[in-house]
């Protein structure tokens, strides 16, 4: 009997084989987003919300963005600290691209971070159920000498959030159709030895950040769940 996963793989070498048949007679061109979208991430992410507050101090944050050429990947990078009553800090990193083809498409943090000299222990793939529906995020826990940083992301291609094998079968999905969508890439981290102990302080902050923001710029940072209606 073939796992899910077998599956999974075996679809996604299906489609690629699929999309390499047809380059030379549709090449994606139709860009689902505009190149300077009026919205800003600045002003569309709340300062505050529930507990968390903007915090002014820098802890270092590891930019997703590590050289010149990789930051011509991203239209919109925000990068910001908060820190609610407790004095817990989480560090927010968004970064946004309008066009996720072949050539220009998201940096995974297990990627930007092993370029920062980090190890990936524990990576697995979760389901954050919020308000508006389940959100699919992965969990990883990044080492470098002494620091500990448990992270949660994960990326919305188009209309929907994906991780893992689902962010190429959403890629090839558009490519197929000739259309080249716009996505964002949404990182929550902090400083922890425990990384089962932080994942639920993620949780608590991404989901009072989506209650805090309108449905249309929630819809920026996670798209649209099925079945949607608030």
């Amino acid at each position: 009997m073939i796992s899910g996963t077998s599956k999974k793989v075996f679809l996604i070498g299906i489609l690629m084989i699929l999309a390499s048949a047809s380059v030379q007679y549709m090449k994606p061109t139709k860009k689902l987003a505009s190149p300077i979208p009026a919205w800003r991430l600045e002003k569309i992410v709340p300062t505050q919300f529930g507990d968390w507050k903007m915090a002014p101090t820098f802890i270092g944050i590891v930019n997703p963005v590590i050289s010149a050429e990789e930051n011509k990947l991203y239209g919109q990078i925000l990068t910001r600290n908060y820190q609610n009553s407790h004095g817990t800090l989480i560090m927010l990193t968004i970064a946004y691209g309008g066009s996720q083809s072949k050539e220009l498409q998201v940096h995974h943090p297990e990627t930007c971070y092993a370029a920062n000299g980090f190890q990936m222990q524990k990576v697995h793939q979760d389901t954050l159920v919020t308000t508006f529906g389940s959100l699919p995020v992965k969990r990883l826990f990044a080492v470098r000498e002494d620091r500990k940083e448990p992270i949660t992301y994960w990326v919305r291609v188009g209309d929907e959030a994906v991780v893992g094998m689902e962010v190429k079968l959403a890629q090839l999905r558009y490519g197929l159709t000739g259309e080249v969508p716009d996505g964002m890439l949404v990182r929550v981290s902090s400083i922890s030895p425990d990384a089962q102990g932080a994942y639920p302080v993620h949780d608590d902050f991404i989901r009072k950040m989506l209650s805090a923001m309108s449905k249309e710029d929630r819809a920026h940072l996670v798209g649209h769940f099925e079945g949607q209606s608030s």
